[in-house]
């Protein structure tokens, strides 16, 4: 039993308390889903579950939170690891040794276990996430999703009765994230582990959740059942939700046009549930597309002429050991007005690629040419900067001592005004919500916050060519929103844009092609209604639901895809809904 009572908590750097009079119990072998928008306090009430709040963390505490008859503020974090495991929103954070065998006994040899516990535990967990590949690999040379499965294997070795889990799928690719989420579900209902995770990507734990509380700056504003929660929020377009929701409510609000759309009418919440309430509405209406279903939407192709190219990847081979190439004849061109996303499994290089082009790692073989046409990007600036990238782990880009710092430093060699200067600062800061913090140290930004400062950092120069790697990952639903806002505007101006991405929504959203790698080279390149439906093994949750109804493979990916064939009268009045998260 968790018991919370009263409680408000202040960070020594925060004017203003990040939580405040929470009143909460949780009941042992819950699966909690704690949902809020970036800054709400999500991360912050994990921390004062297991401890870190005061222990770690400098603050202002007021109230109690009691756990199995104990006060987390009267032990150490070390003592309550057996009874609470945390799985940190940064992998970077959590892993402590220098390889990953090392890093998975680490915890279990502090707590004191004997070899033979130990080495059962560990075997264990290295067969249950299929670790032996990277078993002797270092912790640093790990991709993100990587590191993220190994931090998760060695909390989950100490067998901790209560889970907390901040964004443990964020940087898992579709199979990992599926892997690891069975994995935890069958933990939860073969040995009652109380569980209490926030995640963005919600569709994934869905039908697993007993309870969602949702906070907005610092308070509960719901505490209950997941299908109460999507109805009393289904016209929030600022509350998290799933595409499948979205969705769902908008054809029942199609289906009752003439009505008012009746709120205690639960919405489903899974494909299945979806296909079998909808599945006359959509079957009556299949002369509304080709029937070989071939590409049935007004899908144009981007310029992708190497003889126009900003960016010509002509056999590249990229390697860390002279012996080991990570990615081997990689050959591929970027227009500007492009976006290409980068998509494949964890470890399979999409991280790699991005630093080659950015120059921080250089080709064993091949070639990257870079053309850049200045008058294409022509700003106030003196020059433009050619090339920006975003690190999967934003922190380790600031250098400054506070936000505003770390904006000005990147415009300084551009741009001697410091009125102008200033100017672009402040549009920056109000587009990416981040003007309350601008005289903040930048690694005192919660994870989405820091996503959002890195973002603008790159965006503030105007680049020819942006690379991201994972830019979604740690952001609510208002902010990326405002993000494909914003890579859509600079890319009307010119910019090619790479991202590396396991998000299916982004990338079917915005893609202007895929690049999907597997055995260490391109095997798909097309554009996202091509690819993902009929090649890859990934699919957004749209596309299996309708894929479903059908009972054959189709190209719809977005809520958008459905509404603009099946409800195109409907399809002012969605955008109008998008528009409001703005």
């Amino acid at each position: 039993m968790i018991k919370i009572s009263n409680f408000t908590f202040q960070y020594n750097s925060s004017p203003n308390p990040i939580l405040t009079n929470i009143n909460l119990k949780i009941k042992s072998g819950e699966f909690v889903l704690l949902l809020g928008s970036s800054g709400s306090g999500k991360s912050t009430l994990l921390r004062a579950l297991n401890g870190l709040i005061p222990h770690f963390f400098g603050g202002i505490y007021k109230g109690e939170i009691i756990i199995d008859d104990k006060n987390p503020i009267q032990y150490p974090p070390n003592q309550l690891a057996q009874k609470i495991g945390y799985i940190f929103q940064n992998p970077d954070n959590q892993l402590l040794m220098e390889k990953v065998f090392s890093e998975l006994i680490f915890g279990l040899e502090n707590l004191g276990f004997s070899r033979d516990v130990i080495e059962d535990r560990v075997k264990y967990q290295i067969s249950r996430f299929n670790l032996v590949p990277i078993l002797n690999q270092k912790t640093y040379n790990l991709s993100g999703g990587q590191k993220q499965i190994v931090a998760l294997a060695s909390i989950l070795a100490m067998s901790p009765k209560i889970l907390l889990l901040d964004e443990p799928t964020s940087e898992l690719d579709p199979f990992a994230r599926a892997h690891f989420l069975q994995n935890l579900f069958n933990l939860h209902a073969t040995h009652q582990y109380t569980i209490i995770m926030i995640e963005h990507n919600i569709e994934h734990v869905i039908d697993y959740i007993d309870r969602i509380i949702y906070l907005e700056h610092g308070k509960i504003i719901f505490n209950g059942i997941p299908k109460q929660f999507f109805n009393q929020f289904a016209e929030n377009s600022m509350i998290p939700t799933t595409s499948l929701i979205k969705l769902a409510y908008q054809v029942k609000k199609y289906e009752n046009r003439n009505n008012n759309y009746l709120k205690n009418e639960y919405l489903p919440l899974n494909t299945q549930q979806f296909s079998s309430e909808f599945s006359d509405f959509f079957l009556a209406r299949q002369e509304k597309i080709l029937f070989n279903f071939q590409n049935p939407l007004n899908y144009k192709q981007e310029c992708n002429n190497s003889t126009n190219y900003r960016l010509n990847v002509k056999n590249l081979e990229l390697s860390y050991t002279l012996t080991i190439p990570i990615l081997q004849n990689i050959s591929f061109s970027g227009c500007s007005h492009e976006i290409i996303c980068i998509m494949g499994k964890n470890g399979c290089g999409k991280t790699t690629l991005l630093k080659s082009i950015a120059g921080l790692i250089h080709p064993t073989n091949g070639t990257i040419k870079i053309s850049i046409d200045k008058k294409e990007n022509a700003s106030d600036f003196q020059s433009t900067s050619q090339i920006s990238l975003v690190f999967q782990n934003p922190s380790i880009q600031f250098y400054r001592d506070s936000v505003y710092e770390e904006l000005d430093a990147q415009l300084l060699p551009f741009c001697n005004s410091k009125l102008e200067r200033d100017k672009r600062i402040e549009n920056i800061l109000d587009f990416f919500d981040l003007k309350q913090f601008k005289l903040q140290y930048p690694r005192y930004l919660s994870l989405g916050e820091q996503q959002r400062l890195a973002l603008g950092c790159a965006l503030i120069t105007e680049p020819a060519i942006l690379l991201l790697d994972e830019p979604t990952h740690g952001m609510d639903q208002k902010q990326k929103v405002r993000l494909l806002q914003y890579i859509e505007r600079i890319k009307e101006k010119g910019c090619l844009i790479l991202i590396a991405t396991h998000d299916l929504e982004l990338v079917s959203s915005i893609a202007s092609k895929i690049l999907y790698l597997e055995d260490k080279k391109i095997k798909w390149q097309g554009i996202p209604q091509e690819i993902l439906p009929y090649y890859t093994p990934f699919t957004t949750e749209i596309n299996s639901a309708m894929n479903l109804i059908f009972q054959r493979p189709t190209p719809f990916l977005t809520v958008e895809n459905v509404i603009e064939v099946f409800m195109d009268d409907a399809k002012e009045c969605f955008e109008q809904n998008v528009m409001d998260v703005l």
